[in-house]
């Protein structure tokens, strides 16, 4: 009768990563019963795709062999983790096992931990994309690029996060589109839409409209929010004409680049109104 091989697994293993010096994660490899003949198997060590700690900085590992004796169903390793200061996400790596002797592998992969333990007390940003705005039908988009030094709730951007007020009490909470990425990251770009004030851009719209993230309407993983914040504002200047516009919108032009000369100025309207009519636009971001 042919005695089944014994079975060999690794746990988990995890600890506070500590402020300096080093401490130890402890993996267990463990057999299922004891052999008389002497068992091996090798190891190695890999970092996480996601949230990676990094071999040599965050711990010390290398590789090599664990040997059971006849009779032993239980060895320890222990892996050196650095302390440091730094805020960061919790990290991680993996312990994995092969090349068994006299035995066979029921768990090749131990994952290992290192717990941040240091405090996370600094809120995300928000700032306007400079890029340019474009007055075009009903509404127009812009975006608001979210960062944080570790990691924003992906969760808490969306709908509610920024109010645009302007001239003739105009406040509007603007609609939100779409963001990129999607899940929790240190940066995120949101897209909004911002309605004309009277159903389409006009010289009645005239004037300067100031975008604010709202207070608490996102934070990051650690639960810091967003205080009230002016992002910056744009300046609208709009002359009708009573030309027929044609097929499609008139060109209304808001610049992320400082405004132009009036010689220029003049020619884009001359130009403008000699192809298209209607109304014309230029305004500058000045973020704040």
């Amino acid at each position: 009768m042919v005695h089944p091989l014994p079975q060999i697994s690794v746990n988990d293993a995890s600890l506070a990563e500590g402020n300096s010096g080093t401490s130890y994660a402890r993996f267990t490899i463990s057999l299922s019963e004891a052999s008389d003949q002497a068992v091996t198997v090798d190891y190695s060590f890999a970092d996480s795709t996601v949230n990676s700690a990094t071999n040599g900085i965050d711990y010390g590992a290398g590789s090599g062999t664990i040997p059971f004796a006849p009779g032993q169903t239980t060895r320890f390793l222990d892996v050196p983790v650095f302390g440091d200061t730094q805020i960061e996400p919790n990290e991680h790596f993996f312990l994995q096992l092969s090349n068994p002797t006299n035995a066979a592998i029921a768990h090749d992969t131990g994952h290992g931990i290192i717990l941040n333990d240091d405090s996370d007390i600094s809120r995300p940003s928000a700032k306007l994309k400079s890029a340019p705005l474009l007055l075009t039908g009903r509404a127009s988009k812009f975006s608001v690029i979210y960062s944080d030094n570790i990691s924003l709730n992906a969760s808490t951007i969306g709908a509610g996060d920024v109010l645009v007020t302007g001239p003739h009490r105009y406040r509007q909470v603007v609609k939100f589109v779409a963001k990129s990425p999607s899940s929790n990251s240190a940066g995120i770009m949101a897209v909004y839409q911002m309605p004309a004030p009277g159903g389409r851009w006009n010289s009645a719209d005239n004037g300067t409209y100031t975008v604010w993230v709202q207070a608490g309407a996102v934070s990051d993983t650690s639960g810091n929010a967003l205080l009230l914040k002016n992002l910056g504002s744009y300046r609208v200047r709009l002359t009708n004409r009573t030309r027929r516009i044609r097929t499609q919108q008139s060109l209304n032009l808001v610049s992320a680049s400082p405004a132009p000369t009036t010689s220029l100025f003049e020619s884009l309207r001359r130009i403008h109104d000699h192809w298209l009519g209607g109304s014309f636009a230029i305004g500058v971001f000045a973020p704040a």
